[in-house]
């Protein structure tokens, strides 16, 4: 006759294979995370050894005489098969090289620009880019925190040592530049609405009508205006004569100026346009938030500085202050671009150069060359014409960002292309670096400071250290 089993042991078993359940559970969420870990690439997963004595604690239940063979054998399966799988997984993990070919570089290969320590199978020493790839643009990217700002850092130390007679620009949103100026005193930064103001009419040398119309189209690329209605054509015409008569007008060249032709406007024109006081209604409602408020201080009608002498120094410009003042981010690439113009129009003037003039850096060139306004808009962005324009000027142009997605030609057309790691676009980066299928996981095993960079003048990627710059 069967034993029934009492009330100690039916307590006993029954805790015994919650307990069971919960360290199953336990070890095979750690080992979703090791495999998670593994496609992705990572060297250095979290430690888990902390944790082993703990999973293995269930295995002294097989001393215990009230179980039968079978169960002692279930116990073991659940508590050590899946921690010999995480040990191999984690091995493997931590075993992950990144094997490149390696670069033998001629004298013609070597530059004069310290980008860092390449890493190879075979030898350490310092990589030192050349001018005509930096001539080409250059384009990084990489997760958050792995040392895109780091190198940013770096190249202005670089850009004062080795260029000290060209300036350079840099944009950025988040105000993360702010002590730059501690080791480098030659650096002015400057936050619009505070120690920078900008005028919109003025075209500083260039013909009224065509600076006109770059304003309508800086408004309407950047989404501060819009024209959907049924009298887009007509507000579009009469916006565009508008600003034209105030850019014409050297006295009135300021928001007062633009009220007074717009009233002109009105009077001249009552009986030619069906609608007019709607349509120049419609007008000043859309452009209130730049002539009125808190963004007038960043409009002014009076420059606070030239923008040539900005373009002539080493300068950062902050525009996280526009954000704090109200603004939105559309505010501060519009603001972005009426300096990339007044860059467009000093390089133009100087004629063709074979020989670098200016730096200009952008940190988050997503907001401004994003790939999908790229794929949305018939026409190019303004500041993809300036990068792909202006690369005979004497203009070197760096955009910096987490992700490569802004526009395709800029990253195409980048003569030196740089990714630390990435977790995501592995293949699409792959491909601008020249990576083989196999190899585009690299890009997620990459450690911090440590990047995989192509460039014009050598045919195959190569890996570097990117020194640190302390705070």
């Amino acid at each position: 006759m069967t034993k029934l089993m009492n009330s100690n042991e039916i307590f006993y078993l029954g805790f015994t294979a919650s307990f069971l359940f919960l360290i199953f559970i336990s070890n095979s969420i750690d080992l979703v995370h090791s495999l998670h870990l593994l496609n992705n690439g990572k060297k250095k997963p979290r430690p888990f050894v902390f944790f082993l004595v703990l999973r293995l604690l269930p295995l002294i239940l097989i001393i215990h005489p009230f179980f039968k063979v079978v169960v002692k054998i279930i116990v073991i399966i659940v508590c050590v098969l899946p921690i010999i799988i995480n040990i191999i997984i984690k091995i493997r993990i931590t075993t992950i090289k990144i094997k490149l070919p390696p670069i033998k570089l001629t004298k013609k290969q070597q530059g004069v620009l310290y980008l860092g320590t390449l890493k190879t199978n075979i030898t350490t020493r310092k990589f030192l880019l050349l001018d005509r790839d930096l001539q080409r643009h250059m384009f990084i990217t990489g997760l958050t925190g792995m040392g895109k700002s780091n190198l940013v850092k770096h190249l202005l130390n670089q850009f004062s040592i080795k260029y000290p007679s060209i300036p350079f620009l840099l944009v950025e949103f988040k105000g993360e530049y702010s002590n730059t100026t501690q080791k480098n005193p030659n650096i002015t930064i400057f936050r619009p609405g505070e120690s920078l103001k900008i005028n919109i009419f003025d075209p500083m040398g260039e013909p009224p009508k065509i600076h006109a119309e770059k304003l309508l189209n800086m408004l309407t690329s950047c989404q501060i205006i819009t024209f959907q209605e049924e009298f887009s054509s007509q507000m579009e015409k009469i916006f565009v004569e508008i600003l034209y008569s105030v850019c014409s007008d050297e006295k009135r060249r300021n928001w007062e100026g633009f009220d007074y032709y717009t009233e002109q406007f009105k009077t001249s024109n009552g009986s030619r346009y069906y609608n007019l006081s709607n349509t120049i209604s419609s007008i000043e409602n859309r452009i209130r938030r730049l002539k009125s408020g808190p963004l007038r201080d960043v409009f002014d009608d009076d420059f606070s500085l030239d923008p040539q002498k900005i373009i002539r120094s080493n300068t950062i410009i902050d525009l996280s202050s526009i954000i704090q003042k109200g603004g939105t981010k559309n505010d501060a690439v519009f603001f972005s671009n009426i300096l990339f113009n007044h860059i467009w129009i000093y390089n133009l003037k100087n004629g063709p150069s074979s020989e670098i003039n200016h730096f200009t850096l952008i940190e988050d060139s997503q907001f401004l060359l994003s790939q999908k306004h790229s794929q949305n808009s018939p026409s190019s962005s303004y500041l993809e014409d300036f990068a792909l324009l202006l690369r005979g000027t004497g203009e070197c142009l760096i955009t910096i960002n987490t992700r490569p997605t802004i526009s395709e030609d800029v990253m195409a057309n980048a003569g030196v292309i740089i990714s630390f790691q990435l977790n995501y676009d592995q293949k699409m980066m792959g491909k601008l670096l020249g990576l083989s299928e196999t190899k585009y996981h690299y890009l997620a095993a990459l450690d911090i400071g440590e990047c995989i960079i192509k460039t014009n003048s050598i045919p195959t990627p190569f890996m570097i250290k990117v020194p640190l710059i302390e705070n």
